[in-house]
């Protein structure tokens, strides 16, 4: 689990991120984030919408997903809110599969340093 620190909480935190961000598509996510002022590591949040699925099927991407940031959390910028979309093809997909779009898409934002 991401700590508290690295999460996007508030609806409002959200809505900052849909109105002023930008926004990176790519095959089965949507990277929307927005530079902060204030210090701090990288914030997410993430949203599947319903059409993806059962809510276990969305939960399982989420947790997928906390468990990439997880474990690629050393090579983000700072200073960013990002806001993850889960599109609808993205239910059912193998976690490499899920894994190597996630680091494609982050990588067209400039959202990630370097990977190792």
């Amino acid at each position: 689990m991401l700590p508290a620190e690295q999460r996007l909480r508030t609806s409002r935190e959200f809505q900052a991120v849909y109105q002023a961000g930008k926004v990176v598509r790519g095959k089965y996510l949507t990277v929307r984030y927005l530079k902060r002022k204030k210090d701090g590591k990288t914030r997410f949040g993430f949203a599947p919408a319903r059409k993806v699925g059962s809510v276990v099927l969305r939960n399982r991407i989420k947790r997928r997903l906390r468990e990439l940031c997880r474990r690629y959390s050393h090579c983000f910028v700072d200073q960013c809110d990002v806001v993850v979309n889960i599109h609808r093809t993205a239910a059912g997909i193998p976690y490499q599969e899920l894994e190597a779009d996630f680091l494609k898409t982050f990588s067209r934002a400039k959202l990630i340093k370097r990977v190792y």
